[in-house]
């Protein structure tokens, strides 16, 4: 896990508990000033209004602050469950392109034990990304290599 990722849950929490004071408050002001049948539809709306703006605050937050970093063979090599922090950068640099597959051994190390990797084709595990969804899938990074033996596509 990202050592930031706390964070994430923390002002999510941060902003629920800024945003039930501030309902209360309204509905309060409300029956005071439209009665009491008025203020339940009243409240209810501004319920449900800073739920879902905590709930949107806290996604966008989440893909804001989604762990990223620059690759490097070191923290390739030192954090394999963490791998997915680098997987940006390393396909966007298309510094795999064109390299041998002896080249990409040297480079990223054994393939995955886990996924079974074709004549063409490597793939390496990446671990878990986080995810705002229940499932957990992890990430593979898949090399595939040219009828020449280079490097044509990393996804």
């Amino acid at each position: 896990m990202h050592p930031d990722a706390p964070l994430v849950g923390i002002l999510f929490l941060l902003l629920l508990a800024v945003g039930t004071p501030i309902c209360l408050l309204l509905l309060s002001l409300m029956r005071s000033r439209f009665g009491r049948r008025t203020s339940r539809f009243v409240a209810a709306g501004v319920g449900l209004v800073t739920v879902l703006a905590a709930c949107l605050a806290g996604a966008v937050l989440f893909y804001l602050h989604y762990p990223s970093q620059k690759f490097s063979p070191q923290a390739w090599a030192q954090h394999p469950d963490a791998r997915y922090t680098l997987r940006d950068s390393l396909v966007a640099s298309r510094r795999l392109l064109g390299l041998s597959r002896a080249q990409v051994l040297g480079l990223l190390g054994e393939p995955s034990a886990t996924y079974r990797s074709a004549g063409n084709q490597l793939l390496f595990d990446l671990g878990y990304p986080p995810s705002l969804t229940t499932t957990v899938r992890p990430a593979v990074l898949a090399v595939q290599f040219d009828t020449h033996g280079r490097v044509a596509r990393v996804r």
